[in-house]
């Protein structure tokens, strides 16, 4: 019954799978397939890991804008 929890890995699991797709795309450009194994590494890296960091970004900013503030969380330490 936690279908916003089941959404959000659902938006993780696509952008991860749709990386094989950016990574092959990415592959295909002659200027990155020229410079070498290390250059071909880190574009697969980077190819998995900006799309997920941009979409963790996204997920965390839309949870946090509709997320009720914490109890106490406005209070100050004298107050408690």
């Amino acid at each position: 019954r936690r279908v916003d929890a089941h959404r959000e890995w659902v938006i993780r699991s696509y952008v991860l799978t749709f990386t094989f797709v950016i990574c092959r795309l990415a592959m295909r450009v002659p200027a990155l397939a020229e410079l070498g194994p290390e250059t071909a590494t880190a574009v697969v890296w980077l190819t998995w890991v900006l799309p997920l960091f941009a979409t963790e970004i996204a997920l965390q900013w839309s949870r946090g804008s509709s997320r009720a503030p914490l109890p106490g969380a406005g209070a100050t330490p004298a107050a408690r």
